[in-house]
């Protein structure tokens, strides 16, 4: 065999170590060979379980939901708390203009019923004066003005001790002291009366726009008073308010369903805007509630008898003489009612009975002369009572 050289040698040594590199590297990058569950990487490498790997990431994934959601939490906590400091401010401000506006009716109000004041006092109604002033007391207890009037109404009513009080508050020698709630009431109640009795001597004197304005103000103190809903309907209608008159006495038979002669006076009031079959009906009511009444059946009757029920009319008349047998004028319309009705034999009773309680009803008197000289009917004749 001839004899390798020493490059020869050099060169063989060097292939080798390329080749060897070459398988290394080739194992390196060839694909894991899994045994046990686990994964084999490259060599001295410890292996990975795959079930610890997706516990470990799973576990991972779970806490950083959790820090998510403590983190949301946190943040609508802080909202909320944001939240309740906002509605408490705005409830401290809508609190504070609550007050703001009480405080500013309270003024208007006072100043409202210190000009009323002044206006009774120029009409020396010293009554409604000193009522109306102590009104914007009421409201405004410092006010200076009104306890100056209130001093010169008390010396001219010789009420000198009420004059030196108030003397006191207006030179600010005294205090003045709010009314206690029990006060404030006898106060309404006064003035409400003061302005009823007002209101009723107008109309008396027939000064109706005044009567209305004074009722009004007894409102003002007792809304629900149906006397005093009834008067201002009653005033209404007398002016040809019929409008305002007929929702007055909605008012009144709301707060008093059981007021006979409210139905009374407002059907009379249908009546004289021709709505007979509506004025029937209330004074149906009237009659109903107040069956006693025999100014009642007299209205129910005429009414009847105005939209030709005589039937009706001729049984209201009947017991209008029943409850009333000393009148002769309905004693003189029951007979007439009856004479038309065909029932002269009825009807020259019901005369002869006028006659005997005023010998000088002229419509009874005639009437019966006329009937006289006719046949009788054979209708049966009204009871009369003595």
């Amino acid at each position: 065999m001839p004899r390798q050289s020493t490059s020869s040698k050099l060169l063989l040594f060097l292939a080798m170590n390329l080749a060897f590199s070459l398988a290394l590297s080739r194992a390196a990058l060839a694909e894991p060979t899994a045994k046990n569950g686990s994964v084999q990487t490259f060599p001295g490498a410890q292996p990975i379980n795959r079930e610890d790997a997706a516990v470990k990431v799973d576990a991972a994934l779970k806490e950083k939901a959790a820090e998510q959601a403590k983190a949301k939490e946190s943040a609508a906590a802080a909202a909320e708390v944001e939240a309740d400091q906002a509605d408490r401010l705005s409830s401290m401000e809508q609190q504070e203009a609550a007050e703001e506006m009480e405080v500013a009716n309270a003024q208007a109000s006072a100043s409202e019923h210190y000009f009323l004041g002044n206006h009774y006092l120029g009409k020396w109604d010293l009554d409604l004066a000193e009522v109306e002033l102590d009104q914007a007391v009421k409201y405004s207890p410092e006010l200076r003005v009104a306890h100056r009037d209130l001093c010169l109404v008390s010396f001219a009513k010789l009420n000198v001790p009420r004059a030196l009080a108030e003397f006191m508050m207006v030179t600010g020698i005294g205090e003045a002291v709010p009314y206690t709630d029990a006060e404030k009431t006898d106060l309404d109640n006064k003035a409400k009366k003061l302005h009823y009795k007002k209101a009723l001597e107008y109309g008396g004197k027939q000064n109706w726009h005044e009567a209305v304005s004074e009722l009004q103000w007894a409102l003002r103190y007792a809304p629900n008073d149906p006397s005093i809903h009834h008067s201002l309907a009653f005033a209404y209608a007398t002016q040809g308010d019929f409008v305002n008159a007929e929702a007055e006495y909605e008012k009144t038979f709301a707060a008093n369903p059981t007021d006979g002669n409210a139905h009374a006076d407002y059907a009379n009031l249908l009546a004289n805007k021709g709505h007979l079959d509506h004025a029937q009906t209330e004074m149906q009511k009237a009659v109903d509630l107040t069956p006693k009444a025999a100014a009642y059946h007299v209205d129910l009757g005429w009414l009847a008898e105005s939209r030709n029920d005589l039937n009706t009319a001729t049984q209201e008349f009947e017991e209008a003489v029943r409850l009333s047998p000393n009148h002769s004028g309905l004693w003189a319309h029951l007979g007439r009612l009856l004479e038309k009705s065909g029932k002269t034999g009825a009807a020259t009773e019901a005369y002869s009975k006028a006659l005997s309680l005023d010998p000088s009803s002229a419509e009874a008197l005639q009437n019966l002369s006329r009937l006289k000289q006719q046949k009788p009917s054979s209708a049966p004749a009204v009871r009369m009572e003595s």
